[in-house]
């Protein structure tokens, strides 16, 4: 496959990612395939929950799917965590330990482990991203891990590295790691935000 779709990345940018978009976008838009017919995207807006251990965090997380006729197919899955300061239940880990738990039906099928960019933190907002691409094209596949990674296979020891499969209804929750210790913070719904046909 020589590439993903340019149009796609223009959604993957307007789709509430902020940097997170602004990263992968060059990354797809330098590999413009032609016209693929079918393209999905799931998005989840993360609100606040469980307490409210963090209330004025936001954050959101996406998978989309570009195929094209004769074989070719692009998934990418990514995410942007914001924590503005102050962040008390982040004090304990330096740098935080942020990760994003994918789950179906009540059970945890993916954890992901989000980087912090640089130049924030302090008296900036703490910002978290994760963006993932797989490109198949007949037998060949590849994965690109521009920031972070997720273990999508959980009942097997060590970090199994991919990109997970999302389906609309999946929960996403957002989670500082401190030791044992799992604060949940962020949480939200995959729905499925648009399928354009593709000119």
């Amino acid at each position: 496959m020589t590439g993903l779709s340019a149009r796609f990345a223009a959604v993957v940018a307007v789709i509430s990612l902020g940097t997170a978009g602004s990263l992968v976008s060059p990354v797809l838009a330098t590999r413009a395939v032609a016209a693929p017919p079918t393209q999905i995207v799931d998005v989840a807006d993360l609100a606040s929950c469980c307490g409210d251990p963090q209330p004025d965090a936001t954050g959101a997380a996406a998978f989309g799917t570009v195929s094209k006729a004769g074989g070719g197919e692009a998934d990418i899955f990514a995410s942007q965590i914001t924590i503005p300061p102050p962040s008390p239940g982040l004090a304990a880990a330096a740098p935080p330990d942020i990760r994003l738990v994918l789950s179906r039906a009540g059970q945890d099928y993916a954890e992901c482990f989000l980087v912090q960019t640089k130049n924030s933190g302090g008296a900036n907002p703490q910002v978290f991203q994760l963006a993932i691409i797989k490109a198949t094209f007949r037998s060949f596949s590849t994965i690109k891990q521009l920031a972070g990674q997720c273990d999508i296979d959980l009942s097997t020891d060590g970090i199994q590295s991919g990109i997970p499969a999302v389906e609309p209804d999946d929960v996403a929750t957002v989670t500082s790691v401190s030791g044992s210790v799992r604060t949940d913070f962020l949480s939200g719904t995959f729905v499925v935000q648009q399928t354009p046909p593709l000119e």
